[in-house]
């Protein structure tokens, strides 16, 4: 739960400062994830903060969808799975969207 806060706090920032924020994951399931802790992200952020830090809060961070890295690793990760499925160490990319 502490590692949650700490995200809550850095998104929170990103925010706050319309930093452009660029991140990859090895593929679409792993991204899926990712957006739905984004969105429980949001929800603790609206519902934590208070004041004049709440109207900040309460425009939503959203990512975006994901696309294919173009300077993604060539080459495949090797999987302890015995399964066909890609994997590359940063197949996506996708960013926040500041609402």
């Amino acid at each position: 739960m502490c590692l949650f806060t700490v995200k809550c706090n850095i998104i929170q920032l990103l925010q706050v400062s319309k930093i452009p924020s660029y991140f990859t994951e090895y593929c679409r399931k792993s991204y899926e994830l990712t957006r739905l802790q984004m969105d429980i992200i949001n929800e603790q952020l609206n519902t934590t903060c208070t004041g004049t830090a709440s109207t900040v809060a309460a425009a939503t961070v959203h990512v975006s969808e994901p696309t294919l890295n173009p300077f993604r690793s060539p080459i495949r990760k090797h999987n302890l799975q015995p399964t066909a499925a890609p994997a590359f160490s940063n197949a996506v990319i996708f960013h926040l969207e500041y609402r």
